[in-house]
């Protein structure tokens, strides 16, 4: 039984991979309008979107670079820069040559899903290929941000088809992710609020969630919150349905694991650092309190 129930959480992942379903309710881009946005291929097939963040250095989803349980060979990973539909061009295929996944991601949870894509060759920035910032700046105090996705999608045939992009309402801390309660996890994450026939679902899994011209988020997995699963039980999720949503992995708190690979990616200020704060502040008071009981003992 127990060996059935882990299958199922496998496929569940394989299905997170492979769906391919698009942005639902959003417009076709144009060249130049997201630049920075590049289709991820795992043994030459469309898997995820990702973004570029430097001239060698592309930032997507975790699972995007996953073969099975274990990261993909380099080899098998490449990225399609430049391009946004077959009318307006092939784009540009760059080969990998070195992937990194954070040291705590988790594939059954999506527990910190970010990965990094060096490329063979350094892009050779114009009007269709860019790079884009990584936001260095604490969330707003507010109910929610406007903010832009854009992702690619594929047709039944498994063919490229075109990036699109979606304007969606971005909520990041206490009470805002429908299903998760834990503080820890809700300082790492981003989420869009649902809305019928409108949203992302896994084949835009990678893309850049863009607030005020800067990525606040990385797109990671869905959830239903009437259910509470993080993967699709089956490649027919309606991702456009009002109960599902989608959970970005917030990029603030980890600029200091991205910058050991990408050292132009700014630091992460104090003010992200509120689950470092927090055990620290911990220490401190345990200390204390050691202090005070030993000298009222002596």
């Amino acid at each position: 039984m127990k060996f059935l129930i882990f299958t199922n959480l496998i496929s569940s992942l394989f299905l997170l991979v492979n769906c391919e379903r698009r942005i639902f309710g959003g417009s076709i881009t144009t060249h130049g309008e997201f630049p920075y946005q590049v289709i991820v291929l795992l043994k030459n097939q469309q898997v995820c979107t990702g973004t570029i963040i430097d001239e060698n250095w592309v930032i997507t989803a975790a699972h995007c670079v996953m073969d099975g349980r274990r990261m993909a060979s380099p080899s098998d990973v490449s990225v399609k820069a430049g391009f946004v539909r077959r009318a307006l061009g092939p784009g540009h295929l760059m080969r990998a040559i070195d992937l990194a996944v954070h040291s705590d991601y988790r594939t059954l949870t999506g527990k910190q899903g970010l990965a990094l894509i060096k490329v063979e060759e350094p892009f050779q920035f114009n009007e269709k290929i860019k790079k884009i910032s990584l936001s260095d700046e604490p969330w707003p105090h507010s109910e929610g941000r406007m903010c832009t996705i854009a992702g690619y999608g594929s047709t039944e045939n498994n063919t490229i088809n075109e990036l699109r992009f979606l304007q969606v309402k971005a909520f990041h801390g206490k009470n805002m992710c429908p299903c998760i309660t834990h503080n820890v996890q809700l300082e790492k994450l981003i989420c869009l609020a649902p809305r019928r026939g409108q949203g992302a679902c896994f084949g835009d899994s990678g893309g850049g969630l863009i607030c005020e011209g800067k990525v606040e988020g990385i797109i990671n997995v869905i959830m239903d919150k009437r259910t509470c699963k993080y993967f699709a039980v089956d490649r027919y999720t309606d991702c456009s349905s009002k109960h599902v949503y989608s959970t970005c992995m917030y990029v603030c708190p980890v600029l200091n694991w991205i910058r050991k690979y990408v050292p132009s990616v700014p630091p992460t200020p104090e003010s992200c650092n509120k689950c470092n704060r927090g055990a620290s502040s911990v220490i401190v008071l345990l200390i204390c309190l050691y202090i005070v009981v030993n000298g009222y003992l002596l």
